[in-house]
């Protein structure tokens, strides 16, 4: 097998992880330095870079990204969370396991006498931002370990130890990290990412959404910097009339508090600009980059769904233009159903329910909760405050200006919706989520596949992306498959680069 050679600041870089990560794991990468003299450090290494940097990556993945099977689940650790806490969500659980398992792989490189530092933002990495205090509070009341020492910024991490019993039940049932895993050397097939994440699509309809995804492609002739000056104008507008919530949001902003204001717009100009073009060129390297189910809300995501939108609005198919064909106002519309369905429970007035579906069927729902709420601010900032505030909002959601609106115009709604936020053991986002999947993976795209089989079709999430040419039939045929899916009829919106928009509703 032939060797290689890279400086591991390049390594580093290509793998997005911090150069201290690669010295922590030179031996067990196989890495060997090579003389060159300087400071610079050259590795030589067998095998592939995708190989290497798929090694690096493996203990630092993402819960949602990693086979969580890898991991064993000892019963009694549930037993003892469940009956101390009480019921948890099945993430919670995850989150817990991987946790420990995490702690447990450092303990035995160490003396679990010793305490393990835990950075707190690789451990929402691994568990999620959302659930990550939960998850450490848990297992500090179920006895799994203890809290040793608090953060000190610049000096420490928060710091645990698992207690000795703990430690020796754990290293019996082999509750281990896996450090570079055997079933990740070899690429999962499709079929075994939607069985690990016990996802009920089927699989030959995702072939062919993966293979049909190749087939958009950017002109020749495309201006790219064109392109990403229009994304990065779009960035700095958001960023100046929320400056709070875009300091937190890249790693390129995270310095933006010591800089001036005319500095501050100018950074976020240039990370947004950079941003669009790095996926562009991306995706000219490798459509198929990226392409995971996901098993917590049952999205397909790949690297189409996740471009720029005004990047991905000049994808051609085959030299023709393509069009885009949307569910109108798809997530209150499935709220409006998830609440029918729970009318009783949650003791929602019928005629209020009524009109609210309506709204949503056959008017903008978001443009008329912002005339209420805020006349004078644009279509797609409502739409994002709405979703972060009332759809998807937290426990504290009902403080917010836009939900106290929304509440006044359907009060016993804003109730519900209060106590599905409030509720620990289900998630809205993920419900409506799901739901919307089902509708996209188990009936659209099927349905379209079928009356469309020469054709590439791919999807965003609750949108699909098809070439221009069959975009009007496949329009009222994606209309009927809704209804079929949720029993009411809803419009579909149509746009793209060769004419208007336009809706059609069965």
């Amino acid at each position: 097998m032939n060797a290689h050679t890279i400086s591991r600041a390049e390594l580093a870089k290509r793998a997005s992880v911090n150069p201290r990560t690669i010295i922590r794991h030179e031996k067990e990468l196989r890495l060997t330095r090579v003389p060159c003299g300087g400071r610079k450090v050259v590795y030589q290494y067998s095998g592939t870079e995708e190989a290497l940097i798929r090694r690096i990556k493996a203990p630092y993945r993402r819960g949602g990204a990693m086979r969580r099977s890898l991991v064993p689940d000892p019963v009694f650790v549930r037993r003892k969370i469940t009956s101390t806490c009480g019921p948890q969500p099945e993430i919670v659980m995850d989150g817990c396991m991987l946790t420990l398992s995490k702690l447990l792989w450092v303990s035995l490189r160490i003396s679990y006498d010793d305490p393990i530092q835990v950075n707190a933002t690789r451990h929402q990495r691994l568990v999620g931002a959302k659930y990550s205090k939960q998850i450490m509070k848990y297992l500090i009341e179920a006895g799994f370990m203890e809290h040793v020492a608090n953060h000190i910024s610049g000096k420490r991490c928060r710091s645990y130890r698992l207690r000795s019993a703990c430690y020796n039940e754990l290293a019996k049932v082999r509750l281990f990290w896996p450090e570079v895993p055997e079933l990740e050397k070899e690429e999962l097939s499709l079929a075994e990412m939607l069985v690990d994440a016990a996802i009920p699509f089927e699989a030959a309809v995702l072939e062919r959404l993966k293979s049909d995804s190749c087939e958009f492609l950017f002109p020749k002739d495309l201006d790219i910097d064109t392109i990403a000056n229009e994304h990065a104008h779009l960035k700095l507008q958001l960023f100046i009339r929320h400056p709070r919530r875009k300091r937190r949001k890249k790693a390129a902003t995270r310095t933006l508090s010591s800089m001036s204001p005319i500095e501050k717009q100018e950074a976020v100009r240039v990370h947004a600009f950079e941003s669009c073009k790095e996926a562009y060129h991306a995706y000219i390297r490798n459509p198929l980059g990226f392409f995971r189910p996901s098993s917590n809300c049952h999205r397909i995501y790949h690297s189409i769904s996740g471009m720029p939108r005004r990047l991905r609005f000049e994808l051609q198919c085959r030299g023709e233009f393509t069009s885009t064909l949307d569910i109108h106002c798809c997530q209150p519309f499935l709220l409006g159903l998830l609440l029918e369905e729970r009318r009783e429970e949650f003791l929602i007035d019928r005629e209020e329910l009524l009109r609210f579906i309506d709204l949503t069927q056959n008017q903008d729902f978001y443009t008329v909760l912002g005339e209420e709420f805020s006349p004078h601010t644009p279509r797609d900032e409502l739409k994002r405050i709405i979703f972060r505030d009332l759809l998807f909002g937290h426990k504290r959601s009902c403080h917010m200006d836009v939900f106290k609106v929304f509440s006044r115009l359907f009060p016993s709604i804003g109730m519900a919706l209060g106590m599905l936020h409030r509720s620990p053991e289900h998630s809205l986002a993920r419900e409506l989520q799901r739901r919307e999947a089902r509708i996209i993976y188990g009936y659209v795209l099927p349905a379209l596949q079928a009356a469309f089989p020469a054709q590439p079709i791919t999807t965003i999430h609750d949108a699909i992306l098809l070439p221009s040419s069959i975009a009007a039939e496949a329009q009222e045929l994606m209309a009927r498959e809704v209804k079929k899916a949720t029993g009411k009829g809803q419009r579909i919106k149509k746009e793209g680069q060769g004419h208007k928009q336009s809706t059609h509703m069965c």
